[in-house]
């Protein structure tokens, strides 16, 4: 009767240690799928090997979610090596920051804290994946808007704008626009100049190009005054 018991026991604990060896070789796997991820996204300190694994998933959280935008009343400072409090209260402090952002996976502070044998990584990884979603959306929010800001620019100072129904993918808009915006020269040096100063030569070929105001003060504290620069000009002509 002992020897079965003992027998039983033997086979409870092998059955165990089994389940605890597939359940670490699982967190391990859910870890590097956390860092690829993350390194995907272009958080790049998680590639460091001297960090540990709690500051590496942790300052992967703490990145997406000061990049995703979002207006958050949480204050989220990470620091590399902290102490045991102090990945506690940054652990409550993600839980917070994701229940305002509305993140549909429940995640505890528990799960966060701790290395690799203790934190929860299978449950941290949805959640990294959702907020890397978020963020290469608020990117990709983000170019459209400087785009559409840097075209505005763009028309007002050099070209009346895109024809109508041209998409951007257009190879043509850019060579079309460019070509409306090419520099071109109005006047000409003459070469018997009675002032050759490097301050004089730079508002010269101001003028030559057609910046007129900027020209004029410039050469105003030159001997003779704005004057000689625009017979300089007139005289030259224009190019043909």
């Amino acid at each position: 009767m002992f020897g079965s018991v003992a027998a039983r026991d033997v086979a409870h604990a092998d059955a165990a240690d089994q389940t605890s060896a597939e359940e670490k070789s699982f967190q391990e796997q859910k870890f590097r799928d956390i860092v690829d991820l993350l390194l995907a996204a272009g958080y790049f300190r998680a590639r460091i090997a001297s960090l540990s694994a709690f500051d590496k998933v942790v300052g992967g959280l703490c990145w997406c979610i000061t990049s995703s935008g979002e207006a958050i009343e949480v204050d989220i400072l990470f620091q590399e090596n902290s102490n045991i409090g102090a990945r506690i209260a940054l652990s409550e402090a993600i839980v917070e920051a994701l229940r305002q952002m509305g993140c549909p996976h429940a995640l505890q502070a528990h799960q966060i804290q701790g290395g690799m044998n203790e934190a929860d990584f299978p449950a941290i990884f949805p959640v990294v994946v959702w907020l890397v979603k978020r963020f290469y959306e608020t990117r990709e929010r983000t170019q459209a808007q400087l785009r559409r800001f840097a075209k505005l620019q763009f028309s007002q100072r050099h070209y009346d704008g895109l024809l109508a129904g041209q998409t951007e993918a257009d190879d043509n808009a850019f060579m079309h626009a460019s070509r409306s915006a090419r520099v071109q020269r109005r006047y000409k040096r003459l070469a018997d100049v009675r002032r050759n100063t490097e301050e004089s030569r730079v508002h010269s070929v101001l003028l030559e190009y057609g910046e007129t105001l900027q020209s004029r003060y410039g050469l105003m504290g030159s001997a003779g005054g704005a004057a000689d620069a625009g017979a300089e000009g007139g005289d030259g002509g224009r190019d043909s």
